[in-house]
């Protein structure tokens, strides 16, 4: 425009200034382009992620998608399709999520869903809002309950979390 210039090009002594928005200028210019990729990663705050795990499995219980079994050891077939007939018979829908106390599964079971895309195993440790979400049916252990249960209540009326994380964060170095 016709103001871009902050003084004449010749006459002031002055070293010769193109504009305000020249690279060499603070809030100017960036020669160069973005510096690689950019993350958007973030993780919400540990309490807001408790209460989505709340609020997900009690969505789960009133739409009547949350069932409870005693183990997963008696699945004595290994193949996928009984897995699926058993789905089928129950009225489990499309998709399961099968969730147990340990991360080490029956051998039977995990051969029969290895494959199956829409049926899939998790422990507790690994439970999520978005699988949940994921799968339509979500078919816990009761050793899986117990340790759900017990955790969540944990985490919901502990008071000292602020204490932990400030400790976390100092023995990172980092200061509150």
């Amino acid at each position: 425009g016709p103001k871009s210039k902050p003084w004449p090009q010749k006459g002031t002594g002055r070293a010769r200034a193109r504009g305000y928005r020249a690279p060499q200028w603070i809030h100017g210019a960036y020669v160069t382009g973005p510096r690689g990729p950019k993350t958007h990663f973030y993780l919400l705050p540990f309490h807001k992620r408790v209460k989505g795990l709340v609020s997900m499995l009690s969505a789960k219980l009133a739409q009547d998608d949350l069932k409870v079994v005693d183990t997963l050891d008696s699945l004595s077939a290994d193949t996928g399709e009984h897995v699926e007939e058993l789905c089928d018979a129950r009225g489990w829908g499309p998709s399961v999520l099968f969730v147990d106390k340990s991360d080490i599964f029956p051998r039977n079971i995990s051969v029969a869903t290895d494959s199956i895309k829409h049926i899939n195993l998790m422990p507790v440790y690994g439970l999520n809002v978005f699988s949940m979400l994921k799968h339509e049916t979500l078919v816990l252990t009761l050793e899986a309950v117990e340790e759900i249960e017990k955790k969540l209540l944990f985490h919901l009326k502990r008071t000292d979390l602020w204490d932990v994380m400030s400790k976390i964060k100092s023995s990172k170095g980092l200061h509150l």
